[in-house]
């Protein structure tokens, strides 16, 4: 995949240029004859104008080597022969770091008449802050030895004061603080198991609408047999000993012993036939299923209320259980007195509303377990919040001392806020002042490497015409040195262009937050071969070192020359991707871009 260029395109002015606009490459060469305008493709890049860029807030650095950068980086010092700055940053270095020291000095001096003012002041506020520690000391002694583990500031007066003068006041029942100070701070307690909800809370009421409460059930035979059983009023007693004694008693009355009628047995077999007996017999199995669900429920509860844990609210639970347990006696007596009325209906009462009720309780009753299991998984962080509330509990204590403390400070130190204010702005202007210092005293370190790396560049190619050195005289400055050791106190035009490409060359090296952008508008003029042929190696390397794209390095170079053998030679390392080649050529009297095929 093709990477992504900074520039994509240059719109070119058409007063100049027959075609508006060009599509860059990542190293584009430009050649053409003087006039034809390579300088205006420069100046376009330059101001950023003419440029078509596809992230400008992330926007490489442009950096273009022309005679106005000469100019403007290779100057000499005070007119002095031989001695030269190597970047216009140098010649103003020293005034800067002069003025950083005239404002470190005044920044003193505002610092030192600030503690002047600042010292009296602090000494009348520890005044006043000793009483009040004395103060809130003696009027907690009693609380302090109430919660001795939940003090902040331990045993040291100031310290505990301090803590307390910064903590929010807050009143807290004295019951409820006893309570958390003990779980918090106590003896270790074992966590308490939750306790179990009904599970089951509609079976009751599923049974109790089985229609068998619903269904008449009468006797059978003459019907002033009917009467008589229904005067007597316990035909279910009078089933019993029928269904148990009938056979058994060998005639004899199961309940007087006396011989029984010999139609007596006919007339009750008739009176109780097997409908009447198969109800009964449903509302029997009801009972026991009703009963059974009741202590599946109530048995499990009552356990509960007996087991209870100490230090919670049974209350609700106790009066809601009580309400279910009558409930549930009424619901069986009803269902007995169906069973010895079977012809008339019975009705119980719904349990489901009550039982849920119990289940909130015991949600109730398992939020206080889980809060209390808590400080035995959370035991520092109760002790933390136990410590704060305690402080807070303090300090409403000591209300009004507190605010007469802070009376008597305001009214004592008014003016401290200001000058600490104006103390920590001045501290922080003698910070800017230090960084401000080392990030110019690193400048002259890279002015340093920068001519180191020129001679080495010198010494690589051969180069015998002059090389640099540190002037003595002068530590942020260089002097020119010819072969013989002689200060070389002129230097020609291409020379000096030759020196200033070398700075260029070596600063482009430096990383950059986005990268860079390298413009090279005729690095060729004026030099003599000697000179071309180190410059034409350098360009030839940059270009290298643009096309492998490396990181943060050089993202793009336009280069622009008169020199056809120059320009040939760029011409014979390139391929076709990632790279563009234009001859300028005028037309009457504006420039056509003729572009070049690249093998």
């Amino acid at each position: 995949m093709a990477k992504q260029l900074p520039v994509t395109a240059l719109t070119l002015p058409q007063a100049v240029f027959h075609d508006a606009e060009y599509q860059a490459a990542a190293v584009n060469l430009f050649c053409g004859r003087n006039g034809t305008g390579k300088t205006t493709i420069a100046r376009c890049l330059r101001g950023g104008r003419y440029v078509t860029a596809v992230q400008k807030d992330s926007m490489p650095q442009i950096t273009v080597f022309d005679a106005e950068y000469v100019s403007q980086n290779l100057r000499q010092r005070h007119g002095l022969p031989g001695i030269w700055t190597l970047s216009r940053a140098d010649a103003a270095l020293e005034a800067a770091l002069a003025e950083q020291n005239r404002l470190r000095i005044l920044a003193e001096a505002e610092l030192r008449a600030a503690a002047e003012q600042i010292t009296p002041l602090k000494e009348t506020e520890a005044a006043v802050f000793a009483a009040f520690a004395e103060t809130v000391w003696a009027g907690t002694e009693t609380l302090r030895a109430r919660y001795p583990l939940a003090l902040r500031g331990g045993k040291d007066p100031a310290a505990f004061a301090k803590a307390l003068r910064y903590t929010s006041p807050h009143a807290f029942d004295p019951a409820r603080l006893d309570r958390m100070y003990r779980m918090a701070f106590g003896a270790e307690m074992p966590l308490l198991p939750l306790l179990p909800q009904i599970a089951d809370t509609c079976t009751l009421d599923m049974l109790a609408e089985d229609p068998v409460l619903d269904e008449v059930f009468t006797l059978s035979g003459d019907a002033q047999f009917q009467q008589f059983l229904a005067a007597l009023g316990h035909a279910d007693w009078l089933h019993a000993g029928y269904e148990q004694f009938s056979e058994k008693a060998g005639g004899l009355c199961p309940y007087c012993g006396q011989p029984l009628p010999a139609e007596l047995s006919a007339r009750l077999a008739a009176a109780f036939d097997s409908a009447y007996q198969q109800g009964i017999r449903r509302i029997t199995a009801l009972e026991a299923a009703y009963r059974k669900a009741a202590n599946a429920v109530c048995i499990p509860l009552m356990r509960m209320l007996r087991q209870r844990i100490p230090g919670l609210d049974y209350h609700r639970f106790e009066a809601d259980l009580r309400l279910l347990r009558s409930l549930l006696r009424e619901n069986l007596a009803a269902i007995r007195e169906k069973r010895a009325h079977p012809a008339e209906p019975a009705v119980l009462t719904a349990v489901t509303e009550v039982l849920r009720d119990l289940n909130a309780d015991i949600d109730t009753l398992n939020a206080t377990i889980l809060r209390r299991n808590r400080y035995v998984t959370e035991r520092d962080a109760m002790q933390e919040k136990c410590r704060s509330c305690v402080m807070s509990c303090l300090a409403d204590r000591m209300r009004d001392a507190r605010e007469t403390l802070d009376a008597e400070l305001m009214r004592l130190t008014a003016e401290l806020p200001g000058l600490e204010r104006r103390s920590a702005e001045l501290r922080e202007k003698l910070r800017r002042c230090e960084a401000e210092t080392a990030r110019l005293s690193a400048t002259v370190s890279e002015s340093q490497t920068a001519a180191a790396e020129i001679n080495a560049l010198l010494r690589d190619a051969g180069f015998t015409g002059f090389s640099l050195r540190q002037s003595a005289k002068h530590p942020r400055a260089y002097e020119t040195v010819r072969q013989n050791g002689m200060a070389a106190d002129h230097l020609s035009e291409g020379e000096q262009r030759f020196l200033a490409f070398l700075y260029f060359y070596v600063t482009a090296q430096r990383p950059a937050q986005h990268g860079r952008i390298l413009v090279l508008d005729d690095p060729f003029t004026a030099l003599d071969s000697e000179t071309a042929a180190v410059v034409l190696r350098l360009t030839k390397a940059l270009c290298a070192q643009c096309l492998r794209g490396e990181k943060r390095g050089i993202r793009q170079i336009f280069v622009m020359t008169f020199r056809g053998s120059c320009y040939r030679e760029l011409l014979h390392d390139l391929t076709g991707e990632g790279a563009a080649a234009v001859i300028l050529r005028k037309r009457g009297d504006r420039t056509v871009l003729c572009a070049e095929r690249l093998d």
